[in-house]
């Protein structure tokens, strides 16, 4: 058994050897063609049921050893069509060797040469289903170890016709540590967008790694270009199956190459450059970019160059910053935010720093405004851009230089006009951005001065342009000129701004004041302007200068040359006005700015181009006047020729300065540019009219004279000749014989030269520019020099006369510079009995800003006076000594007269001539004067005053006044020398004096003085002594008189109150002697209140004895007292009883209460009704006494017609007064005669003979009977002697005489 199990063991082959055979016969089997035609065989039949679509092969390689498969004339197409999805020449896969233990096929080699791929996806497709599985996994169980796919040619038909097409596409991919390395590279390509529209690919490469167990996918590198656009990726993808980005991108894009593409409708130009960077799932990437763009344009759009920064983030593109470069440093930046939703929303916030305004309007698409200004604006606007834009919000702009002109903002200067322009503005507005244009509400314009407010609309349509409503209240300075033409003024303007932006009209309503236009100073404006196609108009003007109105219209055309039309008429006006509003044309025309004046009337015509200018200027003058010479009436005629000469015709005036003329012309253009030819003159000239005819009465001084004159040479050097001839000057009365002088100015050198008058000569030379350096000379002999003194009461009746000789030179704006030399050789002064002349020469000299004044001396008769010294600005020394007779002081002041002494002076002036240190004394001796039209005189003064800078010091002052001695100290305190502070004290021992004829008194006491010139205080106590007051009184003139109440008129202003009185007043011997009273007044009195307000305080009480006297009537006065209360008025109590005897009766009398409102109470004894008391002491009679009541009536009607006809006033003219009779008086009054028994009227005849002691009266009744005549020698205040004569008894021839010896005394 065993042994034929080994045989059959030994009879059958093993098992490797069969498998080995069955390989290697099956290896040799496929290498054959036969194998290879099968294997293909059955390819073609089985690929298209798997795929699904029509396979070709066109031949088949196997190498079994070497696991490789060639395929060649490859092709797939889908069914039932013509062009295969993928073809390839031949394509090769080699496999590896497996591995048991990951399960993967290994492919060592995928090559495919020249393979063709054409996708078609222009047609839409079915949408898709459930996301499958990620196809990584399948990739896992496969490593590719190296893949080569070279000349490959990709084709892509994309939507609406556009294809894709890439040639010499070369791939290799090579596994290296678990990674598929990978580079792909076209070399050609395009890319057709639309007919005729292609971009041509220059290059595209593609490196990087696939790690299929991380998923993670990194791009060392991605670049594309068609024509210039390149593209540059890199960055990586993890988490393929759900894929994380975190990818950088670079784009370089010229908008030129998408225009000409057509991938942009419109030209563009420029380019961008885009840093992309993109993190996170595609799903939801957060996005950052980074954008530059360089010479964009777009379109009417031109952005320029700009930088941005962008991110997005969910639905959320956010604008971080956008900056975009605007004009010469200035830009904007924009942020904001972009919602990825319906109608994409948006908020922006945008600021401006010195952003220009045209170049904002020109990157707008808005190019050649006419607006320009650097704006500083922040604004925050929000709204949606879709599905058009619409956005709006607040914007506060501060801009710079304003300017609105004719011509592009950018355009030459020369090629237009500027219009209107303003340094700043602050504006604060509402704005829209809106699809056609941008609107600005609200408007308020903050300029200077002015407040505008309105509204500003800009189309984006250049043909519709702007519109621009303001209205406000303008200070036209703010704005500098209006079409270049300067003007300014202040008030409402309404202002339309409109019309394309090539052709802008503006129209506006003005009203203003203080109007300036055109270097015309036109006042009071109201009108109209306009412009519109070049043309400035003012259709309406009415303005007022001063009280000048005038009406008129202009127009100014903008062409090739500018045209001036304008009518203007003046009516009436005055002539002040008139060069007030041409005054600012010329700086000549300003020195006849307020010194000329007078009526105008006239028009102004213009109508040419003003490189042409013609027009005519005519107006009528009446009653003009410069500097207040009458220069009489005239016609002027001004023509403007031809744009080349202003012509004045003959202009003449005729008044009573006499005839003057003026004609010429002007050439401000043309060959002759700034040549001058005028002439001018006067004839039968006044002089005194020239020099004012107050001034001309004052000085004596008359001349008739004749002037001859030329303006010639140009506006460089003008040379101006004039000559002055008179035959005869009077001045002081006297004739200084002929006067004759030429003046020539030429450029700013003027000389002078000539006779004032034939003993006066003189010649000046000077240079009318800064520092105004000169020459001068002049010899000056004047026979009167009152004329030249100032008027006062120093000078009045003050005569002289002077020859000196002057030399000067220096410069007039550098005192410094300025020397000078004059020799005075006769100086005489003369007033009165005083008379007086230099003893020598008079020497000056200044030089170097000091004046030097040697030695010199002044004699007259008992008068000497010495000085000498220097002084300049910052130092002086200076002395004055001599003596005076002050006999000059009646000289000084009028109210001084009979005045003699003198004085011996000595003082020295030291120091800063601004604060001067002076020291000095004047002695007194023998000094008299008296005050004019006052009873007061002093003789036998004399004393010395010190005095300083700081003070005045009375040292000692006596001497008599009015025949009293008087003496006198005080001292005066000085700042900046003037009266500060002072103390004076005067003590008087018996000086008479009388405040008015009829109050004589002797006084003796102290008076001082106290305090500042605005707050003095008089105090002392005077003992009043030897007063008499004699003169008759009416009772009842003196009762009108206190009763009725003075009105005054209200002073212009309040008086002022500088002077408070203490002064006490003791009455010692003080008498009332006249027709109403006798009686001595006893009492002390204080003077008190102010200069405005005096008052007095105190009691005056009558001595016993006293009398008082009532139509004739004697009453004892038993108590008189006048009781004085107010300190700042003087309205007194009095309080007065007295009796008499009237035949049978006792009449008893009490007067009491104010002057201005007394009250009288009569009684008598037996019993009488007031009426009969006061019956009783008129008439004499009583209610009882009716048979004389005739005759009382007739007296009372002769005493009532003698006093109301003024008859008694009349007769008192013609009474004598004279040494012998003083002050005689009549009086007609009806009285009681005892002689008839009767009242009838009767004269009273009364005055003093010879001597105030001696009194004389008559009293004669009409009837005869009871005449009376007495006459009374007073002694002294104590004794007196009375005498008396009547004839009431008819029993004696002679009357009945008498004598009475009247003796009192006092005891205290």
């Amino acid at each position: 058994m065993a042994l034929r199990n080994r045989q059959q063991g030994a009879r059958r082959p093993p098992l490797w050897l069969i498998v080995l055979t069955l390989v290697l016969g099956t290896v040799l089997v496929l290498r054959t063609r036969t194998a290879w035609d099968q294997l293909c065989t059955q390819a073609r039949r089985q690929l298209p049921t798997l795929l699904g679509m029509e396979v070709g092969i066109g031949q088949c390689e196997v190498d079994p050893l070497g696991q490789r498969l060639i395929l060649r004339g490859l092709s797939v197409f889908e069914k039932g069509a013509d062009t295969p999805l993928f073809a390839a020449d031949s394509a090769e896969v080699q496999l590896g060797l497996p591995n048991p233990l990951s399960g993967q096929l290994a492919i060592d080699l995928v090559k495919v040469h020249r393979p063709r791929v054409s996708l078609d996806l222009s047609r839409p497709r079915p949408p898709a289903g459930e996301p499958g599985e990620c196809l990584l996994k399948p990739l896992r169980r496969l490593r590719l170890a190296r893949v080569a796919i070279t000349g490959a040619e990709v084709r892509l038909a994309l939507p609406g016709g556009r294809q894709v097409e890439l040639s010499e596409l070369d791939v290799s991919l090579r596994e290296r540590w678990g990674e598929e390395e990978f580079e792909v590279e076209a070399r050609r390509g395009l890319v057709h967008l639309a007919p005729g529209q292609e971009l041509t690919l220059g290059r595209l490469a593609l490196s990087g790694a696939l790690d299929v167990d991380e998923e993670l996918l990194e791009l060392d590198r991605a670049e594309a270009s068609l024509d210039d656009v390149t593209v540059n990726i890199s960055g990586r993808v993890e988490q393929l199956c759900e894929p994380v980005l975190a990818l950088d991108a670079q784009v370089f894009l010229p908008l030129r190459t998408l225009s000409r593409a057509g991938l942009l409708p419109k030209p563009a130009q420029g380019h961008l450059w885009t840093r992309l960077t993109a993190n996170g799932r595609p799903a939801a990437p957060s996005v950052s970019v980074e954008l530059s763009g360089s010479g964009i344009s777009y379109a009417q759009y031109s952005p320029g160059s700009f930088t941005a920064r962008l991110a997005y983030a969910g639905e959320l593109v956010t604008v971080e910053e956008l900056l975009v470069p605007i004009g010469s440093g200035g830009n904007a930046r924009i942020t904001g935010t972009l919602a990825l939703r319906p109608g994409l929303p948006v908020e922006v916030d945008l600021e401006t720093h010195e952003a220009q305004f045209g170049r904002i309007l020109e990157k707008a698409g808005l190019t050649g405004s006419w607006v320009d200004f650097p704006a500083n604006a922040k604004a925050h606007l929000s709204g949606t851009l879709l599905p058009r834009p619409n956005l709006s919000g607040d914007l506060d702009l501060r801009h710079g230089r304003f300017i609105l002109a004719s011509r592009a903002f950018d355009a030459p200067v020369d090629s237009g006009r500027t219009l209107l322009t303003y340094e700043r503005g602050h504006v604060r507005t509402q704005v829209s951005l809106l699809p056609d244009r941008v609107t600005f509400s609200g408007i308020e314009i903050d300029s200077g001065r002015s407040r505008i407010g309105g509204e500003v609309t800009l189309f984006y349509d250049s043909q519709k342009g702007l519109l621009v409503n303001a209205h406000g209240d303008a200070d036209l300075s703010d704005f500098g000129h209006i079409a270049q033409l300067p003007w300014a003024g202040h008030g409402s303007v309404s202002t339309t701004v409109e019309g394309p932006y090539s052709q802008v009209k503006i129209g506006a309503t003005l009203s203003l004041r203080d109007f300036m236009f055109w270097d015309f100073d036109l006042g009071v404006v109201q009108g109209k302007l306009t412009y519109a196609d070049k043309l400035l108009g003012f259709p309406t003007i009415s303005g007022q200068k001063g009280r000048t109105q005038y009406f008129g219209n202009a127009e100014l055309t903008f062409g090739r040359s500018l045209h001036a039309r304008a009518e203007v008429q003046v009516p009436r006006g005055r002539t002040e006005d008139l060069i007030d509003i041409i005054a600012p044309l010329h700086s000549t025309i300003s020195v006849m700015q307020g010194p000329l004046q007078g009526e105008v009337s006239g028009r102004v015509e213009i109508d040419s181009p003003m490189d042409q200018f013609s027009g005519l200027v005519a107006l009528d003058f009446k009653d003009t006047t410069y500097y207040g010479r009458h220069m009489g009436n005239g016609s002027a005629r001004l023509r403007f020729d031809n744009g080349e000469a202003m012509v004045l015709e003959r202009t003449v005036l005729e008044g009573r300065l006499g005839r003057t003329w003026v004609d010429g012309s002007f050439f401000f253009s043309g060959p002759h540019k700034g040549v001058l030819d005028y002439r001018f003159g006067g004839d039968n000239l006044s002089l005194a009219e020239l020099a004012g005819q107050e001034t001309a009465e004052r000085m004596g001084l008359q001349a008739t004279l004749a002037l001859e004159g030329t303006v010639s040479g140009n506006t460089d050097v003008p040379v101006t000749t004039a000559h002055v001839s008179g035959p005869q000057v009077i001045f002081g009365g006297r004739n200084l014989g002929n006067m004759g002088f030429e003046a020539r100015m030429e450029g700013r050198e003027l000389q002078l030269a000539g006779r004032p008058s034939r003993d006066t000569s003189g010649i000046l030379w000077m240079r009318v520019k800064e520092p105004y350096p000169f020459e001068a000379a002049m010899t000056l002999e004047l026979p009167e020099i009152r004329p030249l003194l100032p008027a006062n009461s120093f000078t009045q009746g003050l005569s002289g006369s002077v020859k000196a000789v002057v030399r000067a030179q220096g410069a007039l704006k550098n005192a410094q510079a300025i020397q000078m030399d004059a020799t005075v050789e006769r100086l005489t002064l003369a007033r009165g009995a005083f008379s007086g002349a230099n003893d020598g020469p008079i020497s000056l000299r200044y030089a170097n800003g000091r004046l030097d004044v040697p030695s010199f001396t002044f004699r007259g008769p008992d008068t000497e006076l010495s000085a000498a010294g220097w002084i300049s600005p910052e130092q002086m020394d200076f002395y004055l000594r001599g003596g005076m007779n002050l006999g000059l002081l009646e000289s000084v002041s009028p109210m001084l007269v009979r005045t003699g002494g003198r004085v011996e002076l000595n003082a020295v002036a030291t120091g800063s001539p601004r604060t001067p240190k002076v020291a000095g004394s004047a002695l007194i001796s023998d000094a008299k004067l008296s005050l004019r039209d006052q009873p007061l005189a002093v003789r036998d003064v004399k004393g010395r005053v010190a005095f300083t800078g700081q003070r005045i010091l009375l040292e000692s002052l006596e001497g008599y006044l009015n025949e009293g001695r008087m003496q006198g100290s005080g001292e005066v305190t000085l700042v900046d020398f003037r009266p500060s502070e002072l103390l004076m004290n005067v003590a008087l021992t018996d000086v008479a004096t009388r405040f008015h004829e009829d109050l004589p008194f002797t006084t003796s006491g102290r008076l001082w003085l106290t305090g500042t010139l605005d707050a003095m205080r008089l105090g002392g106590v005077m003992d009043i002594r030897n007063l008499r007051y004699r003169r008759g009184l009416e009772l009842d003139d003196i009762l009108k008189r206190f009763s009725r109440r003075s009105v005054l008129a209200a002073p212009a202003e309040k008086p002022r109150e500088y002077l408070t009185f203490d002064v006490g007043l003791l009455l010692t011997d003080v008498w009332l002697d006249n027709n109403l009273a006798r009686a001595r007044l006893l009492g002390s009195l204080k003077l008190t209140g102010t200069n405005v307000r005096p008052g007095v305080l105190g009691v005056v009480e009558t001595a016993e004895g006293s009398q008082a006297f009532f139509r004739n009537n004697q009453f004892a006065i038993d108590r008189g007292q006048i009781e004085f209360q107010d300190r700042y008025s003087i309205d007194p109590m009095f309080d007065l009883r007295a009796q008499a005897q009237v035949r049978e009766y006792q009449v008893k009398l009490h007067a009491f209460g104010r002057p201005a409102a007394p009250q009288l109470l009569l009684t008598s004894e037996p019993s009488l009704t007031e009426g009969d008391v006061l019956s009783l002491l008129t008439l004499g009679l009583t209610s009882t006494d009716k048979e004389t009541a005739a005759s009382a009536s007739a007296g009372l009607a002769a005493e009532a017609f003698f006093n109301i006809s003024g008859l008694d006033r009349q007769v008192q003219r013609f009474l004598p007064n004279n040494p012998v009779l003083r002050g005689l008086s009549l009086q007609i009054s009806t009285t009681y005669n005892d002689a008839t028994q009767q009242a009838e009227p009767t004269a009273r005849l009364e005055s003093k003979f010879l001597t105030e002691q001696l009194k004389i009266g008559l009293t004669q009744p009409v009837s005869g009977r009871g005449t009376r005549a007495r006459a009374e020698y007073l002694f002294d205040n104590r004794f007196s002697l009375r005498g008396q004569w009547d004839n009431e008894n008819s029993e004696t021839a002679f009357g009945n005489p008498g004598i009475e010896l009247k003796l009192s005394w006092e005891s205290q």
